[in-house]
Order: structure tokens, then sequence, then C-alpha cells
């Protein structure tokens, strides 16, 4: 009941938004595009970040014994 209730307003809340972005000149596909053209390009950096943080505690470790990393 709760995923038939989201998918409505999910629904009603494109609706709304397609009204609104056609107005102001985006048409609806357009505004779509652009918005998951910016989220793959965040998910992109997150995933480039987390492996430099990755690769520095792999460094780290090699260098600093382990009973040091737990106290830092």
């Amino acid at each position: 009941m709760r995923t038939l209730l989201r998918a409505a307003i999910l629904t009603g809340a494109i609706i709304a938004g397609s009204g609104v972005l056609e107005t102001t000149g985006l048409p609806l596909f357009s505004a779509i595009n652009e918005i998951a053209l910016k989220l793959v390009a965040v998910q992109s950096e997150a995933e480039q970040l987390r492996r430099k943080g990755a690769g520095a505690r792999n460094r780290l470790s090699r260098v600093v014994p382990e009973d040091d990393l737990t106290r830092v």
C-alpha cells in the first residue's frame, strides 16, 4: 500500500513538474537528462574519493604499525 501511495505521489510530482518546467522553457526530458547526468557525476566523484581514501589508508598501514593506527 505504501509503495502504491509513493508511486502516486511521484507520478503527481512528475506531472506537476513537467508543467512548471515547460512554462520556463525546459522540456521534461531535457530536465530529467540533466538531473541524471549530475547524479552520475556526483556518484563518480564520491567513488573516486572513496578509492583515494582507501589507497591512503593502505599506504599509511604499510608505513605505520597497526597498533599506532588505532591511536590516530
